[in-house]
């Protein structure tokens, strides 16, 4: 021994352990079973479920095509047509069926809101976008519209005061 603590003599000799190999797989079951207290069972996809898919922090739709060799690892064409590979991580079911995109161009798909229909009653409906309120119009003279648009009223303790 290297240091100058009194150590007694018996506790410097070794000890033969006995049944160690047995104390370790006991010790491994506790930490196994401690461990799945929290664990649960993977979901399994089948051909044809209609999925969600986590792409560019979004989940998107998508349906699975086939289930790959590699454990956990799925088929699944996107709604642009597109043939991915996923692990089911990035995979969850949905009851929504994908919307398939069609080969038509996005010009000929968009609607400007700008646009007159006229009825054959002669009436003229154009489409406004929903946001377009004129919020100010609804307020008294003394209340305050935030940027948001949420109406800031004065406490009413004050309108006694005339300044």
């Amino acid at each position: 021994m290297q240091n100058k603590v009194p150590t007694h003599s018996n506790l410097l000799k070794p000890k033969i352990l006995e049944n160690a190999h047995a104390q370790i797989e006991d010790k491994q079951k506790i930490y196994k079973q401690n461990y799945d207290k929290n664990t649960k069972l993977s979901q399994e996809f089948q051909g044809g479920d209609n999925v969600v898919t986590y792409k560019n922090k979004v989940w998107e739709p998508a349906k699975i095509v086939q289930k790959c060799e590699t454990p956990r690892s799925y088929l699944i064409r996107d709604n642009k047509g597109q043939l991915l590979r996923r692990n089911s991580i990035q995979i969850r079911k949905s009851l929504n069926e994908p919307v398939v995109k069609s080969d038509l161009d996005d010009d000929e798909l968009n609607v400007t809101s700008n646009r007159n229909i006229s009825n054959s009653d002669t009436e003229t409906v154009t489409d406004t976008p929903y946001c377009n309120r004129d919020i100010a119009s609804n307020t008294k003279t003394d209340d305050y519209v935030t940027r948001s648009g949420r109406i800031s009223k004065k406490p009413k303790c004050f309108t006694e005061f005339v300044t």
